[in-house]
């Protein structure tokens, strides 16, 4: 018995072994599906193989969250974005792969804070767009705030958002001051600079106080190179259901405008090279060309669609919270057959990281962590590009232009 038992131990320990052992990079998933559920208060993940979930969801954050809505990954940095609606924050968590499986670096920081936010989007120079119910606008993060707070130079305590309408009074305000005759000074005594208000301002680029003829609630959002797709949760038929608009705005930026107006509410919105694919409460999907013309129905059987998502390639992923199913579809403008890709109990937000999107993941297999190198190479001076103007200086640029 005794011999018995020492075999049956080898045995386990060699299967343990086997089943622990390192992956080589080759190994890992091309793909992962990021999902948020805000009844069970989670994200998870899991590996895609040809579309399709090749393993049960496993947690990646089970713990902190209140009501997490819109899930965005920044591809270049290794970074997940969290639309906590319950908490009234946007969180920030630092990924990396351990042999083969999406960990979170340490805890989550917070990037914006008293909000409603429900919607998020990354923007290719890894600015964030979200979506503030509660201001009924859409809150632009530019990517030297973001490494601010990420570096712990500034708090999302002290961070302002700042309406268009309300950047203007400032600027003219500026002017103003700047117009007026100034007394001569002494050079043995030159006059205090003039003080800059306390915070960092950040910028509502689109709300309903500004722009009603365009945005009265909205929802979910998009960004491809140069423009932001954002939704309309009601009167879509009216105003438009889908917006294009300039992503940065310039002295020639053209007006917003809507590309799609058939549906009153819309919920999640996805850009793919084919069109924009968005979801609407009434059970469908649709796609439109990114100039516009009629949409196309894609589906039209889902329960609640919520978060639609591009995977980089040549596939869509929609997550309907009340059939607690992700599906997959192919991303082209014509109706699709729904794929079973992942089940998961009110599944909400989607997010995809692919090898494809993020060749860093191979480049970092040595050390197991991704996004390290790639954020030293996304390092820059934020005000280098600026002329090294303050913050408050260059909002009021922005929109002076």
């Amino acid at each position: 018995m005794r011999v018995l038992a020492v075999l049956v131990a080898i045995v386990a320990a060699t299967l343990r072994r086997k089943h622990h052992r390192e992956l080589t990079v080759e190994e890992w998933p091309d793909e992962f599906l990021f999902i948020s559920s805000p009844a069970e208060k989670k994200v998870v993940w899991v590996p895609l193989k040809n579309y399709v979930g090749s393993r049960n969801a496993q947690p990646l954050i089970d713990a902190g969250l209140n009501n997490p809505r819109g899930i965005a990954v920044d591809a270049d940095r290794g970074i997940l974005y969290i639309a906590d609606e319950g908490a009234g924050k946007v969180l920030r968590y630092k990924l990396r792969i351990v042999n083969g499986e999406p960990r979170v670096m340490a805890s989550q920081s917070v990037v914006l804070q008293d909000v409603s936010p429900t919607w998020l989007t990354v923007a290719k120079d890894g600015g964030l767009f979200v979506t503030d119910k509660l201001t009924a606008s859409i809150v632009h993060l530019d990517a030297c705030t973001l490494r601010q707070l990420e570096h712990e130079e500034i708090e999302a305590a002290s961070l302002v958002i700042q309406s268009e309408m309300e950047a203007d009074a400032a600027r003219r305000a500026e002017e103003a001051r700047k117009s007026q005759p100034q007394p001569e000074t002494n050079p043995l005594n030159p006059p205090s600079p003039p003080q800059e208000p306390n915070g960092t301002f950040i910028a509502s680029v689109y709300s309903r106080d500004v722009q009603s003829d365009l945005l009265q609630s909205p929802s979910g959002l998009a960004t491809d190179t140069a423009n932001l797709y954002f939704s309309n949760a009601a009167g879509g038929t009216t105003i438009g259901s889908v917006i294009r608009a300039a992503a940065q705005k310039t002295g020639d930026t053209p007006n917003p405008e809507a590309i799609a107006s058939n549906t009153d509410t819309v919920v999640g919105v996805a850009a793919a090279p084919a069109g924009i694919f968005y979801t609407t409460s009434a059970k469908n999907v649709y796609a439109v060309r990114r100039v516009g013309g009629p949409p196309v129905t894609i589906a039209d059987t889902l329960e609640s669609p919520q978060a639609i998502v591009w995977n980089n390639d040549n596939t869509m992923f929609v997550a309907d919270s009340t059939a607690n199913t992700v599906f997959s579809f192919p991303a082209i403008l014509e109706p699709g057959t729904l794929r079973r890709a992942t089940e998961l109990h009110d599944a909400t937000g989607l997010a995809v990281l692919t090898k494809l999107s993020a060749p860093w993941i191979v480049d970092n297999a040595v050390t197991g962590e991704f996004g390290l190198s790639s954020m030293v190479n996304k390092e820059f001076e934020c005000g280098a590009g600026f002329g090294g103007q303050s913050y408050y200086a260059r909002f009021l640029e922005y929109w002076r232009r």
